[in-house]
Formats: structure tokens, sequence, C-alpha cells
């Protein structure tokens, strides 16, 4: 074994590690797991897809079987009614009391027992132009909007013979799939119209299974589904699947379908009696119900694949053991490196990359020696010129206006508006003085609510005085807002956002809501919840976009002395937690909201 090793060794030594990993890895690992891989999937795929697809064709050919079955009864049961002579001489008999109408209805008792045998059949009506006769369930005189309908018409053109259509029922009001024909007595008199709606209720149990969800088209028209809450983009996509009827049954297709992977085989054949509509059933099946049937088969692969893999590992090992000794012995002349010995053995051997690595390390412990004087004289540069920079930015400190000087000045100016009769001015100078005096005073420690709503106050009356009538604004709170303590400028920064990039070029009827809401929670804790709300120009998609996924990837150490909105997130974060902030939403058009929401203990 040792001289196996040895042997092994002194041949890898020889070849670049980067051959030597690609040459074991696939001769090794590389082509037995693809080879397995590919008989796995192929054989597991094959018999899934044909042992599902014989069983989902069974039950769609006995369900098509069925859906034929019950049209071909209710077609049978318009026959019956039909040449019933007993209804025929009702229907063409002129009544002249209404008790002889009574008395003939009592004989067609039989009519009831038709919906008994015939469930496929919710109701059916006759619809008749006798005058004489009552309205009842059944029977019901032809008014002219009823006799001008296209139905009507198309039956009584037909003269005896059925077809199907969609149509209202003229009492329950609800749409049906109905067959109609007109009833004619033996010597050519026309009696009536009959229709007979389906049974919807009978076709959804029919369609009902615990393994598959279906959909039933009539054309193109989705008659029935067991998917829930289908929407209308969801309703296209499988009416577009609807295909031609040269094939009564279809091969499975895979689709994506909210989220997954789905399989879908149909069934399609015409309306017995009707060339003009033709039924298509769908099952829809999630394809990982495909696998749940062949963990057998899984367990026998993973037990081949576990074989190639253990003897992969063994190769490995010995590999690895190779590689190890060699890196241990760089570290050590590393660690020598490391402890400012400069002074390490000129080569560790071989012609492997590990040798070029080492030799590349031998060549910079030489160079380090060389730079340790460079570097040494480069900080006394720097701290020269550090030096330097200190005392320009102290002369430039120095040369800043004083804040005392400011606003005295803004107040010289204020009291000269005054005497001159101009309040306007004097107002906007007395907030703007407020709201520069409070900007300049925060310390980034929290200040009570009241001083942060009466700061924004100011900014917007300032604007409201620029912008007249352009742009107005409201400001609501709820909750009992004392002794409430939050961040300075969390406010102010997205309403200045809101001025500028959404309301400043909007001529009339621009809008600022402001809504503070205060929620107590348990353990004296308080929510609040700020929100900023304008119906500006909103912001694009895409740009919203950028600004949401950098609004979840800002870093503490981002946040700087601006006031930004990237800012009033990471200092929300920073202070209050990082599982609070800021969140935007906003429609290009039609305005933007922001929402701050944090929590007080």
């Amino acid at each position: 074994m040792k001289s196996f090793q040895s042997l092994f060794e002194k041949i890898i030594s020889k070849i670049s590690i980067k051959y030597s990993l690609s040459i074991i890895f696939v001769s090794v690992f590389l082509i037995p797991y693809l080879t397995l891989s590919a008989v796995f999937i192929n054989y597991v795929y094959r018999y899934m897809m044909d042992w599902e697809a014989d069983g989902i064709n069974s039950s769609l050919q006995v369900m098509q079987d069925s859906f034929y079955r019950d049209m071909n009864e209710v077609m049978f049961l318009s026959d019956r009614i039909y040449v019933n002579n007993q209804l025929h001489n009702i229907l063409s008999k002129r009544f002249d009391d209404i008790q002889e109408v009574y008395s003939a209805y009592s004989q067609l008792s039989f009519l009831e027992n038709y919906l008994l045998l015939y469930p496929q059949v919710e109701m059916f009506r006759i619809y008749t132009e006798n005058t004489s006769l009552l309205d009842n369930s059944f029977i019901i005189k032809s008014d002219k909007k009823i006799m001008t309908s296209q139905w009507y018409v198309n039956a009584v053109n037909a003269k005896g013979q059925s077809f199907w259509t969609f149509m209202e029922d003229s009492f329950s009001q609800k749409k049906h799939f109905s067959l109609i024909r007109s009833l004619w007595s033996s010597e050519g008199l026309f009696l009536g119209v009959l229709v007979l709606n389906l049974n919807t209720e009978v076709f959804k149990d029919r369609l009902k299974n615990p393994s598959y969800d279906s959909l039933l088209f009539i054309d193109t028209n989705l008659f029935f589904t067991s998917l829930e809450k289908l929407s209308q983009d969801e309703t296209l996509m499988f009416r577009q699947m609807v295909g031609d009827f040269s094939n009564q049954i279809s091969q499975i297709q895979k689709i994506s379908f909210r989220s997954e992977r789905y399989g879908i085989s149909q069934s399609r054949f015409k309306v017995p009696g009707s060339a003009a509509f033709k039924l298509v059933i769908m099952y829809v099946f999630p394809m990982r119900n495909l696998y749940a049937h062949f963990s057998s088969i899984i367990l026998f692969s993973i037990i081949i694949i576990s074989l190639f893999a253990l003897l992969s590992f063994s190769v490995f090992v010995m590999f690895n053991s190779y590689l190890m000794r060699r890196f241990h012995r760089i570290s050590r002349e590393v660690s020598l490196v490391v402890d400012k010995n400069f002074e390490i053995s000129p080569s560790i051997g071989g012609n492997d990359e590990f040798a070029q690595v080492y030799k590349t390390i031998y060549a910079m412990s030489a160079d380090i020696k060389q730079l340790i004087a460079e570097v040494y004289q480069q900080n006394l540069e720097k701290e020269q010129l550090a030096a330097r920079q200190n005392e320009i930015r102290f002369k430039m400190l120095s040369t800043q206006i004083n804040p005392h000087f400011l606003f005295n000045t803004i107040e010289t100016i204020r009291m000269k508006a005054l005497s001159s009769g101009q309040k306007d001015i004097a107002t906007m100078l007395r907030m703007l003085a407020a709201l520069l005096r409070y900007n300049l005073s925060v310390k980034g420690t929290p200040v009570p609510l009241s001083q942060e709503l009466e700061a924004v106050d100011n900014y917007l009356k300032i604007q409201q005085m620029r912008f007249g009538n352009r742009v107005s604004y409201d400001v609501l709170v709820t909750g009992n807002t004392e002794d409430v303590m939050v961040l300075p400028l969390l406010i102010q920064p997205l309403v200045e956002n809101s001025f500028s990039h959404g309301l400043e070029d909007r001529l009339s009827g621009g809008m600022i809501y402001i809504i503070i809401n205060i929620l107590e929670l348990r353990k004296k804790e308080k929510e609040v919840n700020i929100i900023v709300k304008d119906n500006g120009c909103g912001i694009s998609a895409e740009k919203l976009k950028e600004l949401q996924e950098s609004l979840q990837n800002i870093k503490n150490e981002e946040a700087g002395n601006s006031i930004g909105i990237e800012n009033v997130n990471s200092r929300i974060k920073l202070y209050y937690g990082n599982e609070y902030g800021m969140k935007i939403e906003s429609i290009a058009g039609e305005g933007t909201t922001v929402t701050l929401h944090f929590a007080l203990k």
C-alpha cells in the first residue's frame, strides 16, 4: 500500500493540480454520475409519463362516454316529449274556460316524473302560441319577445330537428346549455317549442376527481372548472389550449401554472345531435404528483450513485492526503514570514502549482524587506500631509457663517418687511428662521413629535406660499402623541421629495397628505406609522424597483449625514431595529405613498 501511494505521489507531483483534479473528477465522478443520471431520468420519465398517460386517458375516455351518454339521454327525452299524443292534444286544443285547462293539466303529471327519470335535465319548458292555455312550470305562453328570439325562430325553421345553444331561462334568468326543438302534430300543425335545460350540478359532480382538477369547455366557453379562483388570464391560457378536434384524446402537455409545473390532458368530442358545438374535458394535475409513486426506483438509483460516490471518495482521500502535506509545508514557511522572519527555504521541491506559489512567496519575502523602508518613509510623508490638511480644514471652518449671524440677519429682514407692510414676506421669513433653527439644532437624538410636526408645518406653509393654489396639504394624527419622541428629520425629507420629484411641475390640484397613526401596544410600547402621500407624477415601475432594492440592500455604514430617503430608512433601522424601516408604493402618473414604520419602547 505504501509503495502504491509513493508511486501515486511521484506521478501526481509532476502533473499540475488543475489537470490532476480534472482527470480524477471526469474519470471517477463525472462520467459515472452523468451515465447513471441519464439512465435514471430517462427510465423514470418514460415510466411515469406512460403510466400516468394511460390512467388519465382511461379516465378521460370514461368521462367522455358518460357525457356522451348523458346528452343522448337528453335527446331521447326530447323524442319522448315530441311524440306524446296526450301533450299534442292539449297544445292544439282551444279551451273555453279555466277549469278545462286545469283538468287537462292534471293529465300531464308524467312531465314531473321525467325530471326524476332524467337527472341530466334541470328543467324543461314548452313555449306555445295557444292563448287559451295557462302558464305553469312546464307550459308557457309565448309572447312577442319570445317569438322574436333567435333560438325560437331557429327552432320553428328547423321543423322539429333538435339543436343545442346557450340561452337564458325565462323564469330563473340563469344561463343554460339547452337542447331546443319545435313540436309539430302529425298533421303538420305547429304546437310550440321545447327547451330542455341541462342540469349543471350533475355535470359538475361527474367532473369531480380526487386526483385531478377538471375543466369543461363547450367550444371555447368555459362551462365548469374545479380550479379555485381562476383568473381571466389563466382562463384565456386554457382556452387557447383547446385545439382542433382531429384526435379525441390528446397527449399530456406540460405548462407553468401558478409558479408550478403542471400536466394537462384533453378529451374532445362533438355534442350528440349538433355539429355546431364541441365539448372539451381537461384534466390538470401537478407534475410533482407523478414522482410520488416511484420512491423505490429513486432509492435504487441512490444506492447505485452512492457506490460510485464511495469509489470517488476513496481516490479523493489519497489525493487530498498528498495535497495537505504540500499545503502544510507552505503554511510553515508562510508562518515564518508572518512572524517577520524572512529567511525561508528557497524551494519546497516538485514542479506543481504549489511549488510555483512558493517561489512567488519566496520572492515576495525578499521584496518585503525592501518595501519596509519605503513604507516607513511614506508614512512620514502621509503624517505631514495630514497635518497640512487639518490646518486647511481649520481655516475653512473659521470662515463659515455663524448661525447667530444668519438668524439675526433673517430677523432684521423680517422686521424691515413688517415696517414696510410686507406681512407675507415677514411671515415667510419667520417660518424659514424657525425651520433653519430646528434643522441646525437637532443632533440625531429623539425629539418630541410635536416639534417634528411643527418644523414640517413651517416647511409646508413656505412651499404653499411659493406655489399658491397649485399645491395644498393636510395633516392627520390619530392616537395619543403625548410623550412621543421620534428621531428628527424623518418626515421633512419625504415631504421635500414629494415637492421636488412629484408636484413641482403640477399646475393645479396638487395635494400632500401626512397621516400619523400611533397605536398603543402591550408593555407600554407604541407602534408608529407615518404616511406621506401625494398625487404627483409618481415613479416608473423600473425606477421604483431600483429604489426598493436600494432600501432593502442598504448597509448601516452607508448612513452618513445626508437626509435623503435612503438615509431616513437607514437611520430607522439603526435606531429602532432592522425589522422596521420604509416602504414605497407608487403608480406612474397617479402619485406616491411612503410609509415609515417603527415601534417606541
